[in-house]
């Protein structure tokens, strides 16, 4: 399927001309990202939903795992409550892995057996601007 196929039509979209050129490149970004099949799509249920934080795990039995090997270029996150799908983040994982890098994010153990390392990661303070602009190298 190419992007062309994919992508609504003029018919299909109210108030088209507004931003036209950013909104096209922003499609054509999502449909690149997804169609290059280099995404690490991982699932949280809904204990973010009461904490506001989601788990980035980073080693699993004493050995890397997670963020820390996956070849991705994408990290995928989605956040589910009850079952249904709530929302989804997508972050280059090379920004993600700066964010958890930084050491303003601790870490717990989870999963089976608490075997798990894994990043907890709050998510009103991951899209805070100083978090964002340290990950991307501004500051």
């Amino acid at each position: 399927m190419s992007y062309d196929n994919a992508r609504p039509k003029k018919v299909d979209r109210k108030k088209f001309d507004l931003d036209l050129s950013a909104g096209e490149d922003g499609e054509k970004m999502i449909f690149d990202i997804l169609k290059s099949g280099k995404v690490e799509v991982k699932s949280e249920q809904g204990k973010w939903a009461d904490t506001g934080n989601i788990c980035i795990e980073f080693q699993s039995y004493a050995k890397p795992s997670g963020i820390d090997v996956t070849e991705a270029d994408y990290w995928v996150q989605n956040l589910m409550v009850e079952g249904e799908h709530y929302a989804t983040i997508i972050m280059p994982k090379k920004v993600l892995k700066s964010v958890t890098d930084s050491g303003d994010f601790k870490w717990v153990r989870g999963g089976d057996h608490m075997a798990s390392k894994m990043w907890l990661v709050n998510l009103p303070k991951l899209f805070k601007k100083s978090t964002i602009m340290k990950a991307l190298g501004y500051w």
